[in-house]
Protein backbone atom coordinates (compact mmCIF):
# COMPACT_ATOMS: atom_id res chain seq x y z
CA UNK A 1 0.00 0.00 0.00
CA UNK A 2 1.38 3.51 -1.20
CA UNK A 3 -0.03 5.12 1.74
CA UNK A 4 2.35 2.94 4.28
CA UNK A 5 5.75 5.08 4.53
CA UNK A 6 7.33 3.16 7.00
CA UNK A 7 6.79 -0.86 7.63
CA UNK A 8 8.66 -1.99 10.30
CA UNK A 9 8.32 -5.89 11.20
CA UNK A 10 9.89 -7.14 14.39
CA UNK A 11 13.21 -4.64 14.31
CA UNK A 12 14.98 -3.75 17.11
CA UNK A 13 18.78 -1.52 17.09
CA UNK A 14 21.88 -2.40 16.44
CA UNK A 15 24.00 -1.26 19.18
CA UNK A 16 27.34 -0.62 20.56
CA UNK A 17 26.41 -1.13 24.13
CA UNK A 18 25.30 -4.40 25.52
CA UNK A 19 21.97 -3.62 25.39
CA UNK A 20 19.36 -6.06 23.90
CA UNK A 21 16.20 -4.24 22.75
CA UNK A 22 12.79 -5.84 22.36
CA UNK A 23 11.05 -5.80 18.98
CA UNK A 24 8.66 -3.01 17.66
CA UNK A 25 6.51 -3.94 14.71
CA UNK A 26 4.29 -1.18 13.42
CA UNK A 27 3.10 0.39 10.03
CA UNK A 28 4.07 4.59 9.97
CA UNK A 29 1.12 6.05 7.06
CA UNK A 30 1.03 9.49 4.98
CA UNK A 31 -0.25 12.14 6.94
CA UNK A 32 0.65 11.33 10.78
CA UNK A 33 2.70 12.09 13.95
CA UNK A 34 4.89 9.56 15.34
CA UNK A 35 6.09 10.22 18.76
CA UNK A 36 9.23 8.15 20.36
CA UNK A 37 8.81 8.65 24.28
CA UNK A 38 10.54 7.54 27.12
CA UNK A 39 13.21 8.55 29.91
CA UNK A 40 16.72 8.09 27.99
CA UNK A 41 17.55 10.45 25.15
CA UNK A 42 20.24 7.29 24.00
CA UNK A 43 17.51 5.39 23.42
CA UNK A 44 14.76 7.46 21.64
CA UNK A 45 17.40 8.54 19.26
CA UNK A 46 18.70 5.49 18.71
CA UNK A 47 14.96 3.95 17.60
CA UNK A 48 14.49 7.45 15.88
CA UNK A 49 18.01 6.89 13.76
CA UNK A 50 16.83 2.84 13.11
CA UNK A 51 13.74 4.04 12.03
CA UNK A 52 15.13 6.23 8.58
CA UNK A 53 17.28 3.40 7.99
CA UNK A 54 20.53 5.76 9.62
CA UNK A 55 21.04 3.04 12.81
CA UNK A 56 21.60 -0.97 12.13
CA UNK A 57 19.25 -3.33 12.86
CA UNK A 58 19.70 -5.76 15.16
CA UNK A 59 16.76 -8.23 13.74
CA UNK A 60 13.59 -7.68 11.58
CA UNK A 61 13.04 -6.10 8.58
CA UNK A 62 12.75 -2.40 7.67
CA UNK A 63 10.82 -0.93 4.32
CA UNK A 64 10.74 2.92 3.83
CA UNK A 65 9.01 4.36 0.86
CA UNK A 66 8.20 0.75 -0.76
CA UNK A 67 11.79 0.09 -0.48
CA UNK A 68 13.48 -2.79 1.76
CA UNK A 69 16.49 -1.32 3.52
CA UNK A 70 18.20 -4.41 3.28
CA UNK A 71 18.09 -4.57 -0.05
CA UNK A 72 19.57 -1.11 -1.26
CA UNK A 73 23.00 0.03 -3.16
CA UNK A 74 24.24 3.29 -1.82
CA UNK A 75 23.28 4.92 -5.20
CA UNK A 76 19.65 3.71 -4.61
CA UNK A 77 19.98 4.86 -0.88
CA UNK A 78 20.95 8.39 -1.94
CA UNK A 79 18.02 8.62 -4.60
CA UNK A 80 15.35 8.20 -1.28
CA UNK A 81 17.14 11.22 0.54
CA UNK A 82 14.58 14.01 -1.33
CA UNK A 83 12.00 12.76 0.15
CA UNK A 84 13.59 11.83 3.64
CA UNK A 85 14.59 14.47 6.11
CA UNK A 86 15.94 14.24 9.20
CA UNK A 87 16.86 16.82 12.36
CA UNK A 88 18.96 15.61 14.70
CA UNK A 89 20.76 17.34 17.61
CA UNK A 90 24.17 17.38 15.70
CA UNK A 91 22.84 18.56 12.43
CA UNK A 92 24.63 21.83 11.25
CA UNK A 93 24.04 24.55 9.21
CA UNK A 94 27.10 25.14 6.72
CA UNK A 95 29.32 27.79 7.89
CA UNK A 96 30.48 29.25 5.14
CA UNK A 97 26.81 29.97 3.58
CA UNK A 98 24.53 32.24 4.22
CA UNK A 99 20.98 31.32 6.27
CA UNK A 100 19.39 31.33 2.65
CA UNK A 101 21.76 29.71 0.77
CA UNK A 102 21.76 26.73 3.39
CA UNK A 103 18.24 26.61 2.79
CA UNK A 104 17.75 26.45 -1.39
CA UNK A 105 21.06 24.30 -1.19
CA UNK A 106 19.36 21.03 -1.35
CA UNK A 107 16.50 21.87 -3.80
CA UNK A 108 19.01 23.37 -6.28
CA UNK A 109 21.46 20.17 -5.77
CA UNK A 110 18.42 17.80 -6.51
CA UNK A 111 16.91 20.34 -9.52
CA UNK A 112 13.65 20.45 -7.94
CA UNK A 113 12.97 24.18 -9.80
CA UNK A 114 15.11 26.63 -10.79
CA UNK A 115 17.08 29.38 -8.51
CA UNK A 116 14.18 32.14 -8.60
CA UNK A 117 11.19 29.56 -7.73
CA UNK A 118 13.08 28.01 -5.03
CA UNK A 119 13.91 31.49 -3.47
CA UNK A 120 10.01 32.15 -3.18
CA UNK A 121 9.51 28.53 -2.09
CA UNK A 122 11.55 29.33 0.95
CA UNK A 123 10.19 32.74 1.36
CA UNK A 124 6.68 31.18 1.77
CA UNK A 125 7.85 28.70 4.15
CA UNK A 126 10.09 30.98 6.14
CA UNK A 127 6.47 33.52 6.79
CA UNK A 128 4.79 30.30 7.58
CA UNK A 129 7.03 29.10 10.03
CA UNK A 130 7.41 32.44 11.44
CA UNK A 131 10.97 33.73 11.18
CA UNK A 132 11.34 36.94 12.04
CA UNK A 133 14.58 39.28 10.86
CA UNK A 134 14.97 38.25 7.49
CA UNK A 135 17.40 40.59 7.22
CA UNK A 136 19.72 38.03 8.92
CA UNK A 137 19.11 35.83 5.66
CA UNK A 138 22.12 36.94 4.00
CA UNK A 139 24.15 36.36 7.11
CA UNK A 140 26.35 33.44 8.25
CA UNK A 141 24.42 31.12 10.90
CA UNK A 142 26.93 31.97 13.57
CA UNK A 143 24.96 35.28 13.28
CA UNK A 144 22.15 34.06 13.62
CA UNK A 145 20.38 33.13 16.93
CA UNK A 146 19.86 29.38 18.14
CA UNK A 147 16.21 30.31 17.43
CA UNK A 148 16.84 31.27 13.55
CA UNK A 149 19.25 28.54 13.06
CA UNK A 150 16.70 25.88 14.04
CA UNK A 151 13.67 27.70 12.24
CA UNK A 152 16.46 27.72 8.86
CA UNK A 153 17.11 23.90 9.85
CA UNK A 154 12.87 23.14 9.52
CA UNK A 155 12.85 24.83 6.64
CA UNK A 156 15.89 23.91 4.63
CA UNK A 157 14.27 19.80 5.29
CA UNK A 158 11.03 20.90 4.08
CA UNK A 159 12.04 22.90 0.63
CA UNK A 160 12.69 19.37 -1.17
CA UNK A 161 8.72 18.34 -0.11
CA UNK A 162 9.87 14.94 2.06
CA UNK A 163 6.98 12.69 2.83
CA UNK A 164 8.99 11.48 5.97
CA UNK A 165 10.35 14.22 8.19
CA UNK A 166 12.62 13.22 11.35
CA UNK A 167 12.84 15.16 14.07
CA UNK A 168 14.79 14.43 16.93
CA UNK A 169 14.02 16.38 20.60
CA UNK A 170 11.48 18.47 19.16
CA UNK A 171 10.49 21.63 21.10
CA UNK A 172 13.16 21.31 23.74
CA UNK A 173 14.90 24.73 23.26
CA UNK A 174 11.56 26.51 22.19
CA UNK A 175 9.80 28.91 24.78
CA UNK A 176 5.77 28.29 24.87
CA UNK A 177 4.26 30.72 22.22
CA UNK A 178 7.03 29.26 19.90
CA UNK A 179 6.25 25.97 20.63
CA UNK A 180 2.42 26.65 19.76
CA UNK A 181 3.43 28.24 16.48
CA UNK A 182 5.45 25.48 15.71
CA UNK A 183 3.31 23.08 16.55
CA UNK A 184 0.42 24.80 13.69
CA UNK A 185 2.75 25.06 11.37
CA UNK A 186 4.12 21.18 11.36
CA UNK A 187 0.26 20.38 11.52
CA UNK A 188 -0.32 22.21 8.59
CA UNK A 189 2.46 20.53 6.74
CA UNK A 190 1.22 16.75 7.83
CA UNK A 191 -2.36 17.59 6.84
CA UNK A 192 -1.74 19.86 3.16
CA UNK A 193 1.24 17.78 1.84
CA UNK A 194 0.62 14.40 3.14
CA UNK A 195 3.41 14.92 5.45
CA UNK A 196 4.54 11.94 8.21
CA UNK A 197 6.80 13.33 11.08
CA UNK A 198 8.64 11.09 13.37
CA UNK A 199 10.00 12.49 16.54
CA UNK A 200 11.34 12.43 19.56
CA UNK A 201 10.52 14.87 22.73
CA UNK A 202 11.38 15.23 26.03
CA UNK A 203 8.01 17.42 25.98
CA UNK A 204 5.59 14.87 25.91
CA UNK A 205 2.59 17.30 27.28
CA UNK A 206 3.05 18.78 23.95
CA UNK A 207 2.73 15.52 21.22
CA UNK A 208 0.47 13.01 23.55
CA UNK A 209 -2.86 14.18 21.87
CA UNK A 210 -1.60 14.45 18.18
CA UNK A 211 0.06 11.50 17.94
CA UNK A 212 -0.92 8.87 15.55
CA UNK A 213 1.45 6.31 17.33
CA UNK A 214 2.92 6.98 20.66
CA UNK A 215 6.25 4.45 20.52
CA UNK A 216 7.33 3.96 24.37
CA UNK A 217 11.10 2.99 24.78
CA UNK A 218 13.40 2.03 27.33
CA UNK A 219 16.40 -0.40 27.70
CA UNK A 220 13.89 -3.12 29.07
CA UNK A 221 10.56 -1.84 27.43
CA UNK A 222 9.63 -1.72 23.71
CA UNK A 223 5.55 -0.70 23.16
CA UNK A 224 3.23 0.98 20.94
CA UNK A 225 0.03 2.48 21.68
CA UNK A 226 -2.46 4.68 18.94
CA UNK A 227 -3.38 7.14 21.50
CA UNK A 228 -3.35 8.78 24.84
CA UNK A 229 -5.94 6.47 26.29
CA UNK A 230 -4.33 3.84 25.19
CA UNK A 231 -1.25 5.02 26.66
CA UNK A 232 -2.63 5.54 30.21
CA UNK A 233 -3.90 1.99 30.25
CA UNK A 234 -0.71 0.50 30.06
CA UNK A 235 0.29 -1.90 33.42
CA UNK A 236 3.88 -1.80 32.82
CA UNK A 237 5.53 -0.10 35.50
CA UNK A 238 8.25 1.87 33.60
CA UNK A 239 5.48 3.77 32.20
CA UNK A 240 3.34 4.39 34.70
CA UNK A 241 6.42 5.65 36.64
CA UNK A 242 7.37 7.86 33.41
CA UNK A 243 3.57 9.04 33.02
CA UNK A 244 3.89 9.79 36.95
CA UNK A 245 6.96 11.98 36.53
CA UNK A 246 5.40 13.88 33.89
CA UNK A 247 2.00 14.68 35.38
CA UNK A 248 0.22 12.25 32.32
CA UNK A 249 -2.83 11.10 33.40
Amino acid sequence: MKNILIKAENISPASNSDAVYSPLSLNILKSSITSIIGPGSVEKILWLKTLNGLNAMAQGELTLLQKNVRQLDRQAWLGLQNKISFIGQDTALLSAYTLMENIMLPALYHKLADRDEISRQADVLLDEIGFEGKEMLKQLPAYASQLQNYYVKVVRALIVKPQLLFLDDLYTHLSLDKVLNLKQFLRHKVDSMGLSIVLTTRNIKQIIDESTNIIFVSPDTTALYENRQDLLKSDNASIKEYLSRYEIH
